[in-house]
Formats: C-alpha cells, sequence, structure tokens
C-alpha cells in the first residue's frame, strides 16, 4: 500500500510538471502567434508607407520635369497664338462684310487661341504660384464673376443661395473666382443630360475664427469610390477634354 501511495504521489507530480510544461508551452506558443501577427502588422504599415514613398517621389520627379518645361513651352507658344488671335481680329475688322462661314471660322480661330491661351495660364499657375494678394470682397460679388467665366449652359438649371447678411471676406478675388469657374465647369460636364446646379454660402466658425463657406452642388453622377482619393493630383481626369488642372 506504502508502494502504491508513492507511486501515485509521483504520477501526480509528474502529471503537475507536465501540465505546467504544457501551459508554458502554450503560452509561448500565444506570444510567438502575437509576436508573427505584430511583425506582420508593421511590415505591412512599413510597406504602405514605402510606396506612398515612391508613389509622392515619382509626383515630384514628374512635376519637377513639368516645372523645367512649363516656362519654355509657355513662351514658345503665347507669341505665335497672340499673333493668331490678332490677326482674326484684324480680318474680322476690316472685312464686317464677309460671310457668315468667314465670319464664324474667324470666331472659332479667336475663341480656340483663347482655349490654348487659357491652358497655358493654368500651367504656369499650377508649377508656379503665385502669392496671393487678398482684399476684402463681396461673396455675391465673386460668384457673380465666376458665373461670368463659365455660364450655365441652357439645359441646366441654376440655383443660387446666399443669405442677404454675409460680411465681405478678405480674399484673393482673382484666385476665388478662378476656384469657383473650375468647380462650375466641372459641374456642368458632370450632368451632359440636365440637371442642376446650385451655389450656396454660409457662416462658420474654423478653430474658433469665423469664416464663410462657399459650396458649389451638382445633381451629376459624382466621383467614383475609385477616384476620389485622386481628384486632386494634376494631371489626373476622367474627362475627355481637359488636362487634369482644374481641381489640382
Amino acid at each position: 500500500a506504502l508502494e502504491n501511495v508513492r507511486l501515485y504521489e509521483s504520477a501526480s507530480r509528474y502529471a503537475a510538471a507536465l501540465e505546467r510544461e504544457i501551459a508554458e508551452h502554450k503560452r509561448a506558443e500565444a506570444a510567438i502567434e502575437q509576436l508573427n501577427a505584430s511583425l506582420e502588422q508593421r511590415i505591412a504599415e512599413r510597406t504602405s508607407e514605402l510606396l506612398a514613398a515612391q508613389e509622392q517621389l515619382a509626383l515630384q520627379e514628374h512635376l519637377t520635369m513639368l516645372n523645367q518645361l512649363t516656362g519654355e513651352v509657355a513662351h514658345e507658344l503665347r507669341n505665335p497664338l497672340g499673333n493668331i488671335s490678332a490677326a482674326a481680329y484684324y480680318l474680322k475688322l476690316i472685312q464686317p462684310q464677309s460671310k457668315a462661314k468667314v465670319q464664324e471660322y474667324l470666331g472659332l480661330i479667336q475663341s480656340e487661341t483663347q482655349n490654348a491661351q487659357r491652358i497655358i495660364a493654368d500651367l504656369l499657375e499650377m508649377t508656379h504660384p503665385k502669392l496671393a494678394n487678398p482684399e476684402p470682397a463681396a461673396i455675391d460679388d465673386l460668384i457673380r464673376r465666376a458665373l461670368e467665366r463659365a455660364p450655365a449652359a441652357l439645359h441646366l438649371e441654376l440655383l443660387i443661395d446666399l443669405p442677404p447678411d454675409l460680411p465681405p471676406v478678405l480674399v484673393d478675388p482673382v484666385q476665388v473666382v478662378h476656384v469657383l469657374g473650375n468647380l462650375l465647369s466641372n459641374a456642368r460636364q458632370a450632368m451632359p443630360a440636365g440637371g442642376t446646379t446650385t451655389i450656396s454660402a454660409r457662416r462658420a466658425t474654423l478653430e474658433g475664427q469665423p469664416f464663410i463657406a462657399v459650396s458649389v452642388r451638382d445633381s451629376g453622377v459624382g466621383i467614383s469610390a475609385e477616384n476620389i482619393e485622386y481628384i486632386f493630383e494634376p494631371h489626373f481626369t476622367t474627362s475627355r477634354k481637359g488636362i487634369g488642372l482644374g481641381l489640382a
């Protein structure tokens, strides 16, 4: 009986030691799994950071090259475009009674040269941004000037929602009108079959400071989820026309 007791105690101690060893082994496995998961997450994060850095570097190289070319191209194109526009204006001036078809083509020459000059100006503004020259301006006047730059098409409805008591804002009028004009142009392109563009403004605060929030909304198809993160990148566009500098 004494021998049996001794065997039982020995077996119990062995079982307890084995149980402790198994528990320790499981804890070690869990720690290794946790470490592996942490390492995988850190590798994934690092890989994502490296890819983002590579994309940013490629973009910077692209913009650097664009900066070098833009000034030269703008200089080489502006003079002949100006001469073409002046020649078309002169021909219209000395031939006021010419055939309607001739007048139409002269007008087309002028409008297309103006479009080309506007593209050159956009390229220069993108690669050589101008400093802002803020001055007091009324929101309704800025919107009116933007609408003159990008008038609404006949098949579109335009709604303007402005409170009557909006104060003047301190902005660069030229730059703000440019921004609003591009947004209105994009809205028009997003609704080829018709729709509504709504321009609104409201008082708001940002970090305790008062400001005016201006919104340009259209009833078009919107921007797809896969494109939304790229809309402010230079030369990204889903439009058949344009070179993708408007939002950028």
